[in-house]
């Protein structure tokens, strides 16, 4: 992941030689998937050494981290970065929260995720936190989700877009978690058909894959550069007869 964002031997060496080298490798090549372009990576990426030595996380091996340290400690400007990496690993100390009346089905969801599909642990927080957030934003929500329709789904991720809180890649994530949980709500009957399919969810992906070819394709191109030929490609290569 490094030698993708960083040219200079020094800096490349630099953030090879420092502490908790796998959880920032993970967590970038996480933001990678999402579609984040590779120069807010390489910021992020010097961001997460300033959070790391900032809460001395590289002595505090798996220890919660509150937010009121993370505020107390961390520069304003890498707060949310702050927060988003220790949720990622499972680090954030988060406040008791009552019990939500959907919380069983966010647990039959995450079990799917494990048992069935073997998804990684962050995958599966990551989705489980923003289908429990999404869901708490019902109003007079009663657990069932007979009620749920695509104009639901689409007006809350256009109040995040609106706000402008939140970025694109995070309203992306939002929709590709969401779109994977009314998919497994549908098929237990739980929902109507055809919350996976609403315009907003297919269009918020839509714009996640045109994000990942635009991270690919310099690749794929560079690659043909290098070789030069459809023999270096090997199994890749498809030949039009």
């Amino acid at each position: 992941m490094f030698d993708r964002l960083f040219v200079r031997p020094e800096a490349l060496a630099h953030h090879r030689a420092e502490p908790l080298l796998e959880e920032r490798l993970t967590f970038l090549a996480h933001l990678a998937e999402q579609g984040l372009a590779r120069s807010s990576l390489r910021v992020i990426a010097a961001e997460l050494l300033v959070i790391m030595k900032s809460l001395g996380l590289a002595s505090r091996p798996g220890e919660a981290i509150s937010r009121d340290e993370i505020k107390q400690k961390v520069v304003n400007n890498f707060s949310g970065v702050a927060q988003r990496w220790l949720r990622f690993l499972g680090r954030l100390r988060q406040p008791p929260a009552p019990v939500s009346p959907y919380a069983k089905k966010i647990k039959a969801f995450a079990d799917d995720m494990e048992h069935e599909r073997g998804l990684s642990p962050a995958t599966i927080r990551s989705r489980c936190w923003v289908v429990s957030r999404f869901l708490s934003r019902r109003d007079g929500a009663d657990g069932s989700l007979r009620g749920m329709t695509p104009q639901c789904i689409d007006s809350v991720l256009q109040k995040m877009l609106s706000s402008g809180v939140y970025s694109r890649v995070t309203i992306q994530d939002w929709a590709y978690a969401l779109r994977a949980f009314f998919r497994y709500a549908e098929a237990r009957g739980w929902c109507r058909q055809g919350l996976a399919a609403s315009s907003r969810l297919n269009r918020t992906t839509l714009k996640h894959c045109l994000t990942m070819m635009g991270w690919l394709l310099p690749a794929i191109l560079q690659v043909w550069i290098d070789h030069g030929s459809d023999e270096d490609w090997g199994p890749m290569c498809v030949t039009r007869r």
